[in-house]
């Protein structure tokens, strides 16, 4: 028989996969092509559809492919195999069983969007895991019809909305992780039905309602998480029915009333029920308490007395009643300066500033031109529900997020003030359904986006002020169609393009115009002549250009106010501004207006601002090179004129110089503006050309002449000049004044490279582009440049000279470490700079908890808004989130404890590292808990690390510790509940090291005295000094860190100050009696790394198989067995006088679960045969180190293993 061993290693550390279970269950899926009896072609590649799927049914792939296409799939930051291979069950984070998904899981891979209501098909998915990703929108009813799944995690994400009652449906459920979310409304009581439920966490959402008496149920509950939300009521005397409850998390939230006498039945671990309105009284229930092992009780004041509810109002409908109780309650109504009735008497007519007519609220005043009434938050939706209002005024506040789109339902609203706030986003489209609507003032916010063409159907409008926000854009034209308007002022935004002729169609009784302070251009329309009624002229602090309309005559009698300073305005200034009613506040300055009439100047020093007015430009010969030139490189300049204001040419003649020496001449090419060609010429070091307009139009703004093609000869500077003696510029056959500006150009010798970065994938486009700083040189001698990469990090830099032999290049980014390219270095080929590590945020040349509290500072802020910081937006995607913070997590995830290459001090950094005090005051120190006395041999005991803060705040903190590990090891490290972001948290058992880092995120940053770390350690033997110790220099350095610098207390060397570490007294062992045995498998190989368990000591089998406890009690006990990819039975183990050696027989078996599959079945002689070898891991644990092998039938050969 002839045979093949095919062995396929999957061990993660070695270049191979892991096998996972039960989050992430992994597939290893070996593809084996086999020929009967010859060679034959092997199979072409195919596209991708899911009508050619076959190993699941159609709608699961369906819906798998909806997620890819939702959630931005393209860009996640695995997506291997997915939309590519017709073999579903290979792709990332897809595991199969019986021809169904049973798990999806992809990890933190950048997902983006909405979760689709397909995978509600999944009828057989087991695991639902999408945490840590960016997926927004509500979570679909439909995945209330996944009635296999144990496990849903959907945690730290950006979902809103409401908790679908459809999750209580799912009766297999066990694990429900909603944390760190921005679900809202109450929690459904259905959630109380899911029976097998043992993790509950909806934490860290705006959830508000009381908690459901139904959770009384989950009668498998361990651990319930509702921390950090709005809750209210009181705890469910239900709870105490929990019997299995070991966790309870309620902080922070708004529980009143008595903490139940039910919940002392609970054998609790952990509680944490502080800062709510709950009273403890009881002294058996303080004892109670006071006995768990962490408790968290405190911070508890009295509950608020409730005063009003809308269901005792009668004079208004309840829809109404309750649009008031959300104003008030969404805007701080309990700090308003007058909130006289509010929420307090059953009469709102009677609250201050509300008005009522035939049972309905018509009125609103909390503004009204004045300092305003303090309101700060957002404006509430259900204010659309106030059918009947009319006026509406909350200017003058606080008032922040965006103006609500059903305020477009206020169809009776014929007032909207909400100016001078700090409102954001855009104008509703809906406001423009506001047909009666006469005034809408929302000056002086920070509303973005254009003006809504749509305003234009306020027929009604008389006021419309815009000014002092940030809308951008051209002012729409139909704006002219407001018939009825008296002012319109879009003052100090960032308006563009021209004026609107259709302004001048505006009712004659406009009175206000104010334009003023945007990025308007062209001339002033001659139609503003019309507004014969106009008070206020403001057009200043923009670009335009063009003279001063002889219409504007006809506004002089009324006009009070005609600011055009700071513009471009040319020619003379009419005569008729004499006849302005209040010629002192008339504003010219700044422009390029001249006054030839002497009574007209007499007039204008006498009453008028005319200073600084400049001669209008005239047009200008100029050229346009490249940015960077290479020795030996083509390229092209194009030669223009430039023509700043009214100015037209018909023709130009350009005489050119050039050094031939360093460029030669290859081509002109005329760019076709000008289209009758009369000279075009070239000689040794001289260009002629000559043209004109014939069938285009004579040009008044810049156009470009011709382009000219070059060969750099020589790395130097060189300039092409024009002669201006032989050029000109000539209109209507008369000579135009020029001014002529010589070409600058600088030849250098250049090299390509390639860098990669540590961003998202690039994007198809040239504005993904990155800004690179490199040093060329020795450490003593170096020169500094910069350069830019493309989209796909490529990029050319030009150097002065060349390279000498021990010349290296230093490279990095505002925010990467520095590579370092050493000598000798190839420029005639692409120099390979490397991988920039992301993450170097205060430039101090290493990844370490400071980089990451400068990221903790700016998070969720993007560009523009004021806190953020452009040096931690790591992936350049314009707003601070997790992936940012994510690079600064350890290897594999990130680049936590990475140094530069080369020594940088980057001009583009902004911050450095901070030292911590030294005189105590405000600062930190570590220190630890007492540690238990009489440890001996096979103890475990907790190393609890504690953050001492004081008054001072720490957002970032690390713990590095050496211990001896012949004498102790490590079995668990758990992070306190403090900081909710892990950096690092590793331990090395051969090394002796661990690692610890971790800051705060979404929750708030503490002080005083809190839990960092817990380690919990076993103890190994007897003996030895300096059992633990804190490491406190390189880039172990033990610290704590807020806003980016360090806050630990500092001894007079500058070494941060640590609390004495206690060491374990480890005690010889008392007992005398031993357990020892020999654990195989099924086939009776012995199986190694075996952690075996009796009483509280544990140990682990050799590569025999063979292990031995000693130092037991003498009494009577059970021997468990535990290995990832293993289950072995539990056996008894008794030792007295009688029996000194106990030696159980434990056998194993492997949880790995192997599956081969033949297509086809039957194969005719030459036909290809694929085997689809499936390994299936049904454990709870990653199996590592797992071997593959196969053998072949007889007459056959391997064609290949994919």
């Amino acid at each position: 028989m002839a045979g093949l061993l095919a062995t396929v290693p999957v061990a993660s550390t070695t270049g191979a996969s892991s096998l996972k279970s039960p989050a992430s269950i992994w597939r290893g899926v070996v593809f084996i092509a086999l020929i009967v009896g010859m060679m034959a072609m092997g199979r072409g590649a195919w596209a991708f559809s899911c009508s050619d799927v076959t190993e699941i049914p159609k709608t699961e792939c369906e819906a798998l492919v909806d997620l890819y296409n939702s959630t931005d799939g393209a860009n996640w930051g695995n997506n291997t195999g997915w939309n590519v291979t017709n073999t579903p069950c290979s792709w990332y984070g897809i595991s199969c069983k019986d021809g169904h998904v049973t798990e999806l899981s992809p990890g933190s891979s950048q997902l983006s969007g909405s979760i689709p209501e397909s995978l509600g098909n999944l009828s057989n998915l087991s695991i639902l895991a999408l945490r840590d990703n960016q997926l927004s929108g509500s979570i679909p009813e439909s995945l209330g019809n996944l009635s296999n799944l144990t496990w849903l995690d959907l945690a730290r994400n950006q979902l809103s909305g409401s908790i679908p009652e459809s999750l209580g449906n799912l009766s297999n459920l066990k694990y429900l992780i909603l944390r760190i979310n921005q679900l809202s409304g109450s929690i459904p009581e259905s959630l109380g039905n899911l029976s097998n439920l043992i993790n509950l966490n909806l934490g860290w959402n705006p959830l508000g309602g009381s908690i459901p008496s139904s959770f009384g149920n989950l009668s498998n509950l361990q651990n319930i998480g509702l921390q950090n939300n709005q809750l209210s009521g009181s705890i469910p005397e239900s709870f105490g029915n929990l019997s299995n409850l070991t966790g309870l998390w309620l902080q922070q939230n708004k529980l009143c009333g008595d903490l139940p006498l039910s919940l002392m039945n609970l054998k609790l671990n952990t509680i944490n029920i502080s800062n709510n309105h709950l009273t403890v009284s009881e002294p058996e229930q303080i004892a109670w308490l006071n006995n768990i092992q962490t408790s968290v009780w405190g911070s508890q004041t009295p509950c608020p007395t409730p005063k009003f509810s809308c269901s005792d109002v009668t004079e208004i409908p309840k829809t109404e009643c309750e649009a008031l109780v959300d104003l008030y309650n969404s805007t701080d109504g309990a700090n308003w300066t007058n909130n006289s009735g509010w929420n307090e008497t059953n009469t709102p007519c009677s609250w201050y500033g509300v008005e009522c007519s035939d049972g309905h609220v018509t009125t609103i005043t909390l503004g009204k031109y004045s300092n305003g009434n303090q309101l700060s938050g957002s404006i509430p939706e259900s204010l659309g529900d106030l059918s009947n209002l009319r006026k509406l005024w909350l200017d003058s506040n606080q008032l922040s997020g965006s103006i609500p789109e059903s305020l477009g339902n206020l169809s009776n609203l014929s007032n909207l003030w909400l100016s001078k706030n700090q409102l954001s986003g855009s104008i509703p489209e809906s406001l423009s359904k506001l047909s009666i609507l006469e005034y809408l003032v929302l000056d002086r916010n920070q509303l973005s986006g254009s003006i809504p063409d749509s305003l234009s159907s306020l027929s009604n409008l008389i006021y419309l002020d815009l000014d002092s926000n940030q809308l951008s854009g051209s002012i729409p034209e139909s704006l002219g169609d407001l018939s009825n308007l008296e002012l319109l002022q879009l003052n100090d935004n960032q308006l563009s393009g021209s004026i609107p002729e259709s302004l001048g169609n505006l009712s004659s009784d406009l009175e206000f115009l104010e334009l003023g302070n945007n990025q308007l251009s062209g001339s002033i329309p001659e139609s503003l002549g019309n507004l014969s009624d106009l008070r206020t002229l403001f057009l200043n602090s923009n670009q335009l250009s063009g003279s001063i309309p002889e219409s504007l005559d006809n506004l002089m009698s009324h006009l009070g106010l005609l600011y055009l300073y700071n513009n471009e305005l040319c020619g003379e200034i009419p005569l008729s501004l004499m006849n302005l009613s209040h010629p002192e506040h008339l504003r010219l300055y700044n422009n390029h207006l001249t006054a030839s009439d002497p009574d007209l100047i007499a007039w204008l020093n006498d009453n008028a601002r005319w200073e600084n007015q400049t001669p209008c430009p005239t047009p200008k010969l100029a050229t346009t090179p490249p940015p960077s030139i290479c020795n030996g490189d083509s390229f092209d300049v194009t030669f223009k004129t430039v023509i700043e204001e009214s100015q037209s040419v018909d023709t130009v003649t350009i005489n050119l110089g050039f050094d031939p020496a360093t460029l030669k001449f290859n081509s002109l090419t005329n760019s076709g503006v000008l289209d009758f060609e009369m000279t075009n010429k070239h000689d040794n070091g001289s260009i002629e050309f000559t043209a004109g307009v014939w069938d285009n139009p004579v040009q008044t703004q810049t156009f470009d002449m011709f382009t000219v093609n070059f060969t750099a000869l020589q790395a130097t500077e060189t300039t092409l000049t024009y002669d201006t003696s032989q050029s000109s510029l000539t209109s209507e056959g008369e000579s135009i004044p020029y001014f002529a500006e010589n070409g600058q150009l600088t030849l250098s010798n250049c090299f390509g490279y390639q860098v990669d970065l540590q961003r998202k994938t690039p994007k198809p486009d040239s504005s993904w582009e990155t800004a690179l700083e490199i040093s060329i040189g020795t450490q003593t001698n170096a020169t500094k440049y910069t350069s830019t990469c493309d989209e796909n990090g490529q990029g050319n830099i030009a150097i002065e000279g060349t390279l000498g032999n021990e010349d290296y290049i230093c490279v990095k980014n505002a925010h990467t470490l520095a590579n370092k390219i050493e000598a000798p270095i190839d420029i005639g080929n692409i120099v390979d700079f490397g991988s920039l590590l992301e993450g170097d945020a205060n430039g101090d040349n290493m990844l370490n908890i400071n980089d990451f509290s400068l990221v903790f500072a700016s998070r969720k802020k993007c560009t523009g808004d004021t806190g953020y910081n452009a040096n931690v937006d790591f992936d350049v995607s314009g707003c601070i989130d997790g992936q940012d913070a994510n690079f600064l997590k350890s290897p594999p995830i990130g680049n936590l404890g990475k140094t530069s290459a080369c020594t940088w001090n980057s001009s583009l950094s902004m911050l450095r590292r901070g030292r911590g005090t030294r005189d105590g005051k405000s600062a930190v120190t570590l220190g630890t808990t007492a540690i238990p006395t009489g440890l001996t041999v096979g103890d475990t005991f907790d190393y609890v690390i504690k953050v001492q803060a004081g008054t001072q705040f720490v957002d970032t903190a690390s713990a590095y510790l050496n211990f001896d590990p012949k004498l102790l090891k490590v079995n668990t490290i758990l992070q306190g509940e403090t900081f909710d972001f892990v950096l690092q948290s590793s331990f090395d058992n051969e090394l002796g090291n661990i690692d610890f880092a971790a800051g705060v995120w979404d929750n708030e940053v503490p002080k005083d005295t809190f839990t960092l770390v817990t380690i919990n350690f076993t103890v190994l033997k007897v003996g030895g000094e300096e059992t633990l110790s804190f490491n406190t220099t390189g880039n172990r350095a033990t610290a704590t860190v807020s806003g980016g610098r360090s806050v630990t207390t500092q001894d007079e060397s500058g070494e941060p100050v640590i609390e004495e570490i206690e060491e374990p007294v480890i005690e010889q062992p008392t007992g005398e009696y031993t357990a020892s045995g020999t654990i195989r498998d099924k086939l009776g190989n012995p199986i190694a790394g075996v952690t075996i368990q009796i009483g509280d000591k544990t140990t682990v089998t050799n590569e025999t198989g063979n292990w031995e406890i000693t130092g037991l009690a003498e009494g009577e006990y059970t021997a468990i067995a535990s290995k990832a990819g293993y289950q072995f039975d539990s056996k008894p183990c008794v030792v007295s006088d009688n029996v000194k050696v106990c030696q159980p027989s434990i056998k194993g078996e492997s949880l790995l679960e192997i599956k081969v599959v033949p297509e086809p079945r039957v194969a005719k002689q030459g036909e290809n045969v694929t085997y689809t070898i499936t390994v299936t891991n049904q454990g709870e644990e990653t199996a590592t180190g797992v071997t593959l092998a196969d053998v072949l039938p007889d007459n056959t050969d391997l064609v290949s293993i994919e």
